[in-house]
């Protein structure tokens, strides 16, 4: 079954079981079983429809996402930096909340001191799926204790 129709499908029967559950406790006064007893059928009939409507229009209007996918959002977070051999590296952890996939993900991490870049690196993910993560290092010659701060920014990505 195609993804999308399915959500749909999905978001369809949450509706009709909140429209079930909000409407079953009315079913249960005694002015609506005396009201169902004493109006005339085609009259009872012509309010459930034009009850039905009226909950099928909200829930178009309101109820159905009109989009199931919101663009990647990707979020970055340096972890503690390491020294290995004469290089210094840091962990990135790349996360992608949105609803979509990322590819070609170009990330910098800086190095600044006084605002000043003292250096920079860059990571490259290839492929980020939805709501996923993924981890990558970078790698400095400066000891990343000794600046400032440490910046990280996402370039640009591509959608499959």
């Amino acid at each position: 079954m195609n993804r999308s129709i399915g959500r749909g499908l999905q978001e369809y029967l949450r509706g009709i079981a909140g429209g079930v559950m909000f409407s079953l406790p009315l079913l249960y006064t005694m002015k609506v079983w005396w009201a169902s007893f004493t109006m005339h059928p085609l009259r009872l009939l012509l309010y459930v429809l034009a009850t039905f409507t009226l909950l099928l229009g909200y829930n178009r209007y309101a109820g159905f996402a009109t989009s199931a996918k919101t663009p990647a959002n990707i979020e970055l977070e340096l972890g503690k930096q390491q020294s290995q051999a004469n290089r210094f590296i840091i962990p990135v952890l790349v996360t992608n909340s949105g609803d979509t996939t990322a590819e070609t993900v170009q990330i910098e991490v800086t190095l600044e001191n006084s605002g000043k870049e003292q250096e920079s690196a860059q990571l490259e993910i290839d492929f980020l799926p939805r709501h996923s993560k993924r981890e990558g290092w970078v790698t400095f010659q400066t000891d990343p204790r000794t600046v400032q701060e440490t910046k990280a920014r996402v370039l640009g990505f591509e959608q499959p």
